[in-house]
């Protein structure tokens, strides 16, 4: 079983990798959201997500799932 820093290192990498290359993604939040667009820049509490109408700041912890939109 993982401790809680390994899992906060592969979240950490998950999304600096999207980050970095830039993929589109489909956020859901616990409370059943989705939002949509691309991460642009990250730390450990919290996200910034662009698409072409707004640029939105989601805290990780409101976060349930991250899907890379292939598209």
């Amino acid at each position: 079983m993982k401790n809680n820093n390994e899992a906060h290192d592969i979240e950490q990498t998950f999304i600096g990798k999207i980050c970095s290359e830039r993929m589109n993604v489909n956020i859901y939040l616990t409370n059943g959201v989705r939002l949509e667009g691309r991460i642009t820049k990250f730390d450990k509490d919290a996200l910034i997500l662009s698409n072409d109408l707004r640029v939105t700041l989601v805290n990780q912890h409101a976060i349930a799932s991250i899907n890379i939109n292939q598209t």
